[in-house]
């Protein structure tokens, strides 16, 4: 069982572990802190230590850990290619931060007066719509966004777009791909809002073009988050503001 926790104090990833300890089962504990209470918790514990880019971090921990597993037991091709691609990717993410901070600061610009902003990705790049519009936008900026996944965007969520819905594409470069590429191609023919982000066009020196499908979210998270950091500034909100997380129970 693999638990994560940034702070290593998240109480119900905490109480998972301790109810784990009896039970016939490994425990994996990713976290910041060697002495935090998941770490404690845990059989193994991967400590990836501080860091703003703790997304990142604890992902380049459990795919190194699920990427070494495939290589023991399934003898996974791409596992010679995938270490020194995670090597790489810290100063991938710092280029493509610095890269798109002016692309940020326009879109901030135009996304400045909007109060419900819309996500689209597919396959793996879900978790960078979920993580940008929940963890980002909703939490540290207080705006309504919407993640969506591009399977279900023809189920119904297609019918809110007009010429002045704001949407975020996000497109990766894994076996998902049409599935944003066909989202792509009908937002172009019904609104001009359209803030497209695509892992293609970014540069990724270091890493294998057989690895980029699986660092592509990461990366593309770097590029989106200049946007909300524009946006702290433009509405004079800085990132670290909370109304009610760690301010008592709840």
């Amino acid at each position: 069982m693999v638990l994560g926790s940034k702070s290593g104090t998240t109480p119900e990833t905490v109480a998972a572990a301790e109810w784990l300890r009896d039970k016939p089962c490994r425990t994996v504990g990713v976290t910041q802190r060697a002495n935090s209470p998941l770490a404690e918790a845990v059989n193994e514990r991967f400590v990836v230590g501080e860091t703003a880019e703790s997304f990142v971090a604890i992902f380049m921990a459990l795919q190194a850990l699920v990427g070494g597993m495939l290589a023991a037991r399934d003898s996974w091709p791409l596992a010679d290619l995938l270490m020194p691609s995670l090597a790489a990717l810290p100063r991938v993410i710092a280029d493509t931060a610095a890269a798109n901070d002016a692309r940020g600061a326009e879109a901030a610009r135009l996304l400045k007066d909007d109060r419900i902003l819309y996500h689209v990705a597919s396959g793996p790049c879900a978790t960078t719509a979920y993580t940008f519009g929940v963890c980002i936008l909703m939490e540290m900026l207080w705006l309504h966004s919407n993640p969506i996944d591009a399977a279900e965007f023809f189920h119904g969520p297609f019918e809110i777009v007009d010429a002045e819905t704001p949407l975020v594409l996000i497109v990766g470069e894994d076996p998902s791909r049409p599935l944003m590429e066909r989202v792509v191609r009908f937002c172009k023919k019904h609104t001009q809002r359209l803030f497209i982000y695509d892992s293609s066009e970014l540069a990724m020196p270091g890493v294998a073009p057989l690895i980029r499908p699986l660092v592509a979210p990461y990366v593309l998270q770097a590029a989106l988050k200049r946007i909300s950091a524009r946006l702290s500034v433009l509405h004079g909100k800085p990132l670290t503001t909370r109304r009610y997380m760690w301010k008592g129970g709840y």
